[in-house]
Protein backbone atom coordinates (compact mmCIF):
# COMPACT_ATOMS: atom_id res chain seq x y z
CA UNK A 1 0.00 0.00 0.00
CA UNK A 2 1.45 3.37 -0.98
CA UNK A 3 1.54 6.52 1.11
CA UNK A 4 -1.12 8.05 -1.14
CA UNK A 5 -3.40 5.05 -0.54
CA UNK A 6 -2.93 5.32 3.21
CA UNK A 7 -3.62 9.08 3.11
CA UNK A 8 -6.80 8.53 1.08
CA UNK A 9 -7.93 5.76 3.44
CA UNK A 10 -7.20 7.94 6.48
CA UNK A 11 -9.15 10.85 4.98
CA UNK A 12 -12.11 8.57 4.28
CA UNK A 13 -11.83 7.12 7.79
CA UNK A 14 -11.93 10.61 9.34
CA UNK A 15 -14.94 11.60 7.21
CA UNK A 16 -16.75 8.39 8.21
CA UNK A 17 -15.92 9.01 11.86
CA UNK A 18 -17.43 12.49 11.64
CA UNK A 19 -20.63 11.16 10.08
CA UNK A 20 -20.97 8.40 12.67
CA UNK A 21 -20.35 10.79 15.56
CA UNK A 22 -23.05 13.14 14.29
CA UNK A 23 -25.50 10.23 14.13
CA UNK A 24 -24.49 9.14 17.65
CA UNK A 25 -24.98 12.64 19.05
CA UNK A 26 -28.41 12.89 17.48
CA UNK A 27 -29.52 9.44 18.61
CA UNK A 28 -27.97 9.37 22.09
CA UNK A 29 -27.68 12.93 23.35
CA UNK A 30 -30.53 14.61 21.51
CA UNK A 31 -32.79 11.53 21.61
CA UNK A 32 -33.76 12.13 17.97
CA UNK A 33 -34.47 8.98 15.96
CA UNK A 34 -32.68 8.55 12.65
CA UNK A 35 -34.71 8.26 9.48
CA UNK A 36 -34.71 5.01 7.51
CA UNK A 37 -32.30 6.55 4.99
CA UNK A 38 -29.98 7.69 7.80
CA UNK A 39 -30.09 4.24 9.39
CA UNK A 40 -29.11 2.67 6.06
CA UNK A 41 -26.33 5.24 5.60
CA UNK A 42 -25.12 4.64 9.16
CA UNK A 43 -24.91 0.89 8.55
CA UNK A 44 -22.93 1.27 5.35
CA UNK A 45 -20.59 3.93 6.79
CA UNK A 46 -20.09 1.82 9.94
CA UNK A 47 -19.04 -1.21 7.87
CA UNK A 48 -16.41 0.87 6.07
CA UNK A 49 -15.30 2.46 9.34
CA UNK A 50 -14.52 -0.94 10.91
CA UNK A 51 -12.65 -2.20 7.83
CA UNK A 52 -10.63 0.97 7.34
CA UNK A 53 -9.82 1.24 11.02
CA UNK A 54 -8.52 -2.32 11.16
CA UNK A 55 -6.45 -1.73 8.01
CA UNK A 56 -4.99 1.37 9.65
CA UNK A 57 -3.92 -0.79 12.62
CA UNK A 58 -6.57 0.24 15.15
CA UNK A 59 -8.08 -2.25 17.58
CA UNK A 60 -11.79 -2.70 18.22
CA UNK A 61 -11.42 -0.77 21.50
CA UNK A 62 -9.58 2.06 19.70
CA UNK A 63 -12.39 2.32 17.15
CA UNK A 64 -15.13 2.39 19.79
CA UNK A 65 -13.23 4.94 21.89
CA UNK A 66 -12.70 7.18 18.86
CA UNK A 67 -16.32 6.94 17.84
CA UNK A 68 -17.75 7.96 21.22
CA UNK A 69 -15.06 10.49 22.16
CA UNK A 70 -16.86 13.75 22.87
CA UNK A 71 -20.33 12.27 22.36
CA UNK A 72 -21.29 11.87 26.00
CA UNK A 73 -21.39 14.95 28.23
CA UNK A 74 -18.89 14.99 31.05
CA UNK A 75 -20.40 13.64 34.26
CA UNK A 76 -20.80 16.08 37.09
CA UNK A 77 -18.51 15.55 40.02
CA UNK A 78 -19.90 15.19 43.51
CA UNK A 79 -16.98 16.76 45.37
CA UNK A 80 -15.84 13.62 47.19
CA UNK A 81 -12.06 13.10 47.56
CA UNK A 82 -12.01 10.72 44.57
CA UNK A 83 -13.76 13.22 42.28
CA UNK A 84 -11.55 16.07 43.47
CA UNK A 85 -8.47 13.93 42.79
CA UNK A 86 -9.69 13.21 39.24
CA UNK A 87 -10.19 16.91 38.59
CA UNK A 88 -6.61 17.67 39.64
CA UNK A 89 -5.08 15.03 37.37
Amino acid sequence: MTDADIKTMADTFIADLSILRSYAIRAICEDTPLTDAEEADKSSVMAGYWVQGRLLGLTFNDLVRLLFQGVFPHPSRCGCPTCRSRLQS
